[in-house]
């Protein structure tokens, strides 16, 4: 004799219904109710989003106004590069930080325009020299 899992009346070994409840006989060991989802009973990979790191940010932002505002001492573009620099050494010591792009597009905006002004700089003061000597020259002074 078996018993019924759902209400526990005796049932002979070969009925396939309970004669009390009337639902299908199962064996003690099968799991009366399918298992939803995934069958192997293993909840899905949780979906880790990912943090941008701050310093990219910074780095990208600086990047851009260096562009615009770079005449202050070349500021904006030395700190576009040092936070571009720190912010990708930080993402690839921790994976679950993201904004590595952020972090290069500074860090190339910073180079590039650290050079521009820099060399605009240089530019301007061989003009200034020159139309300095060229002002002595001209009023003799």
């Amino acid at each position: 004799m078996k018993k019924c899992i759902y209400c526990g009346a005796d049932m002979e070994d070969q009925a396939k219904f309970c004669s009390v409840c009337g639902n299908l006989a199962q064996n003690a060991s099968e799991d009366p109710y399918p298992p939803y989802g995934n069958p192997n009973r293993y909840p899905p990979p949780a979906y880790m989003q990912q943090r941008t790191n701050g310093m990219a940010i910074a780095s990208l932002v600086l990047g851009i106004v260096s562009v615009f505002f770079n005449a202050f001492l070349l500021a904006p573009s030395v700190l576009a590069i040092v936070f571009g620099v720190m912010a990708r050494g930080q993402i690839a010591r921790d994976p679950s930080q993201g904004g590595s792009g952020m972090a290069l597009a500074g860090l190339i905006l910073g180079i590039v325009f650290l050079i521009v002004y820099a060399v605009a700089i240089v530019i301007g003061l061989f003009i200034g020299q020159a139309a300095l000597e060229s002002w002595e020259i001209y009023f003799h002074v």
